[in-house]
């Protein structure tokens, strides 16, 4: 049983499973299961496996939108606002930059205020990465009910970005 503590893994043989039956499987589950996320969690030579996680419902995050879509808004301009000063040198002191891949992690020495930016930028909601938005929310001050929202990092904050974007039309 999947709930908010625990996912369920379920095994297939690949010598019985194609890929286009995995997929169906993880199609037909998908619709079955609208509060949970299914998906293609890997396997090895012999299987493979789907893994169903229970995230914040669709009906939650549209009761908070308004306060999802601020945080949204608020992480988008945050990376915009650290890239700027980045991309110039002039980050203050009060924050700590890693590069990293395609991102800069700016970390504040004080608050603990985590805003993860992608060198690229980022200009709408369908391009937040939900782990850092994720990471942004719970360690930014006004944004405790968006955070009170995430259970897990990447599926809660990616089932709230993904109505937000549905909802946005962007």
């Amino acid at each position: 049983m999947a709930d908010a503590e625990h996912h369920l893994v379920l095994t297939f043989s690949l010598s019985t499973t194609k890929s286009d039956a995995l997929h169906a499987r993880i199609k037909a589950l998908s619709a079955a299961l609208p509060d949970h996320t299914v998906f293609n969690s890997g396997g090895d030579n012999a299987n493979q496996s789907i893994t169903i996680k229970l995230v914040v419902t669709r009906k939650m995050v549209l009761m908070n939108a308004d306060v999802i879509g601020a945080a949204a808004d608020a992480y988008i301009a945050s990376c915009q606002t650290m890239m700027a000063g980045y991309k110039i040198g002039r980050v203050s002191r009060d924050w700590t930059c890693q590069k990293h891949g395609g991102h800069v992690r700016f970390t504040h020495r004080k608050s603990g205020q985590i805003i993860e930016a992608p060198l690229a930028g980022i200009t709408s909601v369908n391009s937040v990465d939900p782990f850092f938005f994720a990471e942004f929310v719970k360690s930014t001050s006004g944004h405790e009910v968006a955070a009170g929202l995430i259970n897990d990092c990447y599926h809660d904050a990616a089932r709230m970005l993904e109505v937000l974007t549905e909802q946005r039309g962007s």
